[in-house]
């Protein structure tokens, strides 16, 4: 495995058409793929499961399962959003409290007595705002992951979800008010960086899954 996904030629492939080659017997094609959606897949799964190891374990099968469902992809929906279904349903299928966290409004906070200025102070915000994010019940915070860290739009993350477009707005608009009160300032301008998947786990992930389906 190099650098080669990364190259012009390959951005400028749809990932419908990337599925296609692979379909078409070009199965190393399906790193593109990986490689496109490693980190979205991460941190939405490291959103349900809240381990890291898990939502590795989560990412990878849920490539496998991806990857043999590859035929009844019709095209109906964007690739992108039938693909982060597959990864939604197989991490909430992990979590152990899922029943228990989808019904409930609220999870138990984290300790009130955390100090946001000695966070900040000591280099460690991104820790807060990830703990911040993880009070969240689990609708809201996959609603705040889709539309404020992977940037989609209210259109794909209600199709992912199987939500309407008034939901998401909805519980995006109530989870930033319980971020707000959480970390006492506006978090957009560092959410990008939350729960950054490092290259040597996403060259691992990608060598797992290969070895899985050949």
């Amino acid at each position: 495995m190099g650098d080669w996904w990364n190259k012009v030629e390959w951005s400028d492939y749809s990932d419908e058409q990337i599925v296609e080659r692979v379909l078409s017997g070009e199965k190393d094609l399906f790193e593109v793929i990986m490689r496109r959606y490693n980190q979205r897949l991460y941190r939405l799964a490291r959103m349900v499961v809240k381990a890291d190891d898990e939502a590795i374990d989560v990412m990878q099968q849920s490539y496998v399962n991806a990857y043999a469902r590859l035929h009844q992809f019709s095209g109906a929906a964007k690739f992108s959003s039938w693909l982060t279904r597959i990864a939604l349903h197989e991490a909430l299928a992990r979590s152990k409290s899922r029943v228990q966290t989808l019904a409930s409004d609220a999870e138990q906070l984290v300790d009130a007595r955390v100090d946001p200025e000695r966070e900040v102070a000591s280099g460690e915000l991104l820790v807060f705002l990830e703990r911040g994010i993880e009070t969240l019940p689990v609708e809201q915070r996959a609603v705040f992951v889709l539309r404020c860290i992977e940037e989609m739009s209210t259109a794909e993350t209600a199709e992912c979800l199987n939500l309407s477009a008034d939901q998401v707005s909805v519980r995006l608009y109530r989870a930033r008010v319980s971020l707000r009160r959480f970390l006492q300032h506006e978090v957009g301008a560092v959410a990008i960086d939350a729960f950054r998947l490092r290259q040597p786990v996403c060259d691992a992930v990608v060598t797992r899954v290969f070895n899985d389906i050949r």
